[in-house]
C-alpha cells in the first residue's frame, strides 16, 4: 500500500506534490520521493522517513523545478526490503532514449513470473520491489505509442495497481481492471492532478493554493492521459468483475476522502449504526473509539444506540498508525506510545469501545490493558468490520494466515458468537461483537468488492507467486 500523487502543467508542481504526499502520509510512512521533469531530464529525490522530515519547508524543495511531477509514500506489504532505493518513484530510460518515472499503489501477485520473463529479455532490476516492474513492461512492450505499450503489457499483470507515469510532455494514470486501489483526478486552475485520495486535493484548497475541480475517479481498467491538448480517457483491453478493496472504507482511506463520490466518514458511520443494531451493549454508559480510524464508526454506534459518545482515548499523532508499522515488536511499542486514556471519562464506567478492525490483536489488547489500568468497570469491544480470516495479497500488510488473530486462536466458525468470545478472553474484555458481512455490505455503495479477507478466501484473481 502506498500513497501516490501526480501533477501536470503547474509552475508549483513540486509544492503541489509535497502537499499531496503530506495529505497521503497515512498511506505510507517508510519513505517518500518526488520525480520532476526540469526541462532537460527527470530528476528524482527520494529518501527514508516522513514527508515533512524529508522536505520540512518550501526551501527544501529548491532544485525540484519543473511543471510535471509525481510522488509516492512507501508502505511495504509483501517484500520486506528497505532503503532509499526501494522508495518510489522509479525512473527509466526507454529504448527510444526518452525518460519515464512511475509510482504505484497496490501489489502484483504474478510479479515473480513477470520479472523472470523480463530478465530473460535482459531487463536489469535494482530491487525486488514489484513497483519497479512498470517501466520494464513498457520498455519491452509492442506498440507505437506509450498508451499502446501500456495496453499490450499491463494486460499481463495480475493483482492490484493504480499507477501514475510521467515523461517530459505528459502524465498518465492507470487503474487495474478490478479497481482494487483508488485513483482520483482533479483540475487545479490550468493544471491537472492525480491522487490516491481526494484529501490530497483538499489540502490544496485549504492552503489556498488553487481552485480545485474534482473530476472523479479513474474507472477500473481506465487509462487517463493528460498533456497539452487536455485530458483523454481510454481503457485497458481486458475487463473483469469489479473488486475494489472494501478495507479502504474500513481502515485505510482518510475519513474526509471521497471514494466513488461517497464520503468515507459517511460509510463508517453506517458501519457503526448497523453494529449497534447487531451488537447492543445494555447497561453501557459511554461509547469511545480507538482513534483515529474508529472515530466515525463510534459516532454512528452512539447515534443508533443512544449511548453518549465521548473522547476516552487520546492519540499521539506523532507516532503514526500502528497497523502499518512493519514488525510486531514495533507495533507493540507503538501502542504504548500512541494512546493515553482520559481517566475522567473512563474511570468507573462501563464502556463500549469501537475499533475499526482487529488484524493481529496487538492494538486492541494493548488498549484494553490501558483502559483497565485507568479504572474502567466494563469493556465491551465492538468492531465495525467482520472478523479477518484470510490474508491480503493486494496491498494490505496481512500476508499470512498465522498472523491473523482469529486463526492464531484456532477459531473455526466466526459466525458462532460463543467461539468469538475466545477473542474477548484473549483481549481481556467483557464481550466482543463484530459487524456481520451482510451489515457491512448494506452500508457501502454498490455490491461488488474484494472482501476475501473477511469471507471464504474467494480471491478475485488467480494467486500466482
Amino acid at each position: 500500500m502506498c500513497g501516490i500523487f501526480g501533477v501536470f502543467n503547474s509552475e508549483r508542481a513540486a509544492v503541489y506534490t509535497h502537499a499531496g504526499l503530506f495529505a497521503l502520509q497515512h498511506r505510507g510512512r517508510e519513505g517518500a520521493g518526488i520525480a520532476i521533469y526540469n526541462g532537460e531530464k527527470i530528476k528524482v529525490d527520494k529518501h527514508l522517513g516522513l514527508v515533512q522530515e524529508i522536505w520540512p519547508d518550501e526551501k527544501s524543495l529548491e532544485g525540484l523545478e519543473g511543471k510535471i511531477a509525481i510522488g509516492g509514500n512507501r508502505y511495504s506489504t509483501v517484500r520486506d526490503e528497505y532503503g532509499p532505493e526501494c522508495t518510489q518513484p522509479f525512473n527509466f530510460t526507454l529504448e527510444d532514449d526518452r525518460e519515464i518515472a512511475t509510482v504505484h499503489n497496490g501489489n502484483i501477485t504474478n510479479y515473480e513470473f513477470l520479472r523472470a520473463e523480463l530478465q530473460a529479455k535482459k531487463a536489469v532490476f535494482t530491487t525486488k520491489i514489484d513497483s519497479e516492474i512498470f517501466g520494464f513492461l513498457i520498455n519491452h512492450a509492442e506498440g507505437d505509442t506509450i498508451q499502446g505499450k501500456i495496453k499490450n503489457s499491463f494486460s499481463e499483470i495480475v493483482g492490484a495497481y493504480s499507477v501514475i507515469i510521467m515523461r517530459d510532455d505528459e502524465l498518465i494514470g492507470v487503474r487495474d481492471p478490478w479497481g482494487f486501489r483508488p485513483l482520483e483526478v482533479a483540475k487545479i486552475d490550468s493544471a491537472y492532478v492525480l491522487a490516491s485520495e481526494t484529501c490530497a486535493f483538499d489540502i490544496l484548497r485549504e492552503e489556498k493554493e488553487a481552485d480545485v475541480e474534482e473530476l472523479g475517479p479513474v474507472e477500473p481498467g481506465g487509462i487517463v492521459t493528460i498533456n497539452k491538448t487536455g485530458i483523454k480517457y481510454d481503457s485497458l483491453p481486458n475487463t473483469t468483475k469489479l473488486a475494489p478493496c472494501i478495507f479502504e472504507y474500513v481502515y485505510f482511506s482518510r475519513p474526509d476522502s471521497r471514494t466513488e463520490g461517497v464520503d468515507v466518514d459517511k460509510i463508517r458511520k453506517g458501519f457503526g449504526r448497523t453494529l449497534a443494531k447487531e451488537h447492543p451493549a445494555p447497561g453501557a454508559e459511554v461509547v469511545v473509539s480507538v482513534p483515529d480510524s474508529g472515530n466515525s464508526a463510534a459516532i454512528g454506534y452512539s447515534q443508533e444506540s443512544g449511548i453518549p459518545y465521548d473522547i476516552g482515548i487520546i492519540r499521539n499523532h506523532h507516532t503514526g498508525r500502528t497497523f502499518i508499522l512493519n514488525t510486531n515488536i514495533a507495533r507493540k511499542k507503538g501502542v504504548a506510545r500512541k494512546f493515553n486514556p482520559v481517566k475522567s471519562i473512563v474511570q468507573g464506567k462501563s464502556l463500549v469501545v469501537v475499533d475499526d478492525s482487529i488484524v493481529r490483536g496487538n492494538t486492541s489488547k494493548g488498549v484494553a490493558e490501558m483502559l483497565w489500568g485507568a479504572g474502567a468497570r466494563e469493556l465491551h469491544w465492538r468492531v465495525s468490520s467482520p472478523p479477518i480470516i484470510n490474508p491480503c495479497f493486494y496491498g494490505i500488510d496481512m500476508k499470512t494466515n498465522e498472523e491473523l488473530l482469529v486463526n492464531s486462536l484456532s477459531i473455526k466458525d466466526v459466525s458462532n458468537i460463543d467461539e468469538l468470545q475466545q477473542i474477548a478472553a484473549h483481549l481481556g474484555v467483557n464481550s466482543i461483537g463484530y459487524l456481520s458481512p451482510k451489515g457491512m455490505m448494506e452500508a457501502v455503495p454498490g455490491k461488488s468488492y474484494c472482501r476475501a479477507c473477511f469471507q471464504d478466501g474467494s480471491y478475485p484473481t488467480p494467486l500466482q507467486f
